[in-house]
């Protein structure tokens, strides 16, 4: 399973790859505007968009493409290492139990439960 993260902070990217490591799951870090963005995106089994620390054009694309692609994402606003590993922890549980928590953006759930 690949988990792009998109956002977060510069010093935390290894920590970020290492929190998805433990759990066994391939971890792409996005920090800022790439060329290939779409790509990556593109190409993983989930997005986690930290959106307390990203351009808005880079997150409005990485909405864009999970709705195109029906890729689950999921937001969050807090960059911390705990966060990003809780939300890797929700994408292991959609996709190894199918359990939906009903908080994926682009999930019919989700519009019910906001």
């Amino acid at each position: 399973m690949t988990v792009s993260i998109v956002g977060g902070l510069d010093r935390l990217e290894k920590e970020y790859i290492n929190a998805g490591k433990v759990l066994g799951v391939k971890t792409k870090v996005i920090l800022k505007k790439q060329t290939h963005i779409a790509d990556i995106l593109e190409n993983s089994d989930a997005i986690v968009l930290l959106t307390s620390n990203i351009a808005h054009g880079v997150a409005s694309k990485a909405r864009s493409i999970s709705k195109q692609k029906n890729v689950p994402l999921f937001q969050i606003h807090n960059c911390s290492v705990k966060s990003v590993e809780g939300t890797i922890e929700k994408c292991l549980r959609l996709f190894d139990n199918g359990e939906c928590m009903g908080d994926c953006i682009n999930c019919s759930q989700y519009a019910k439960n906001v």
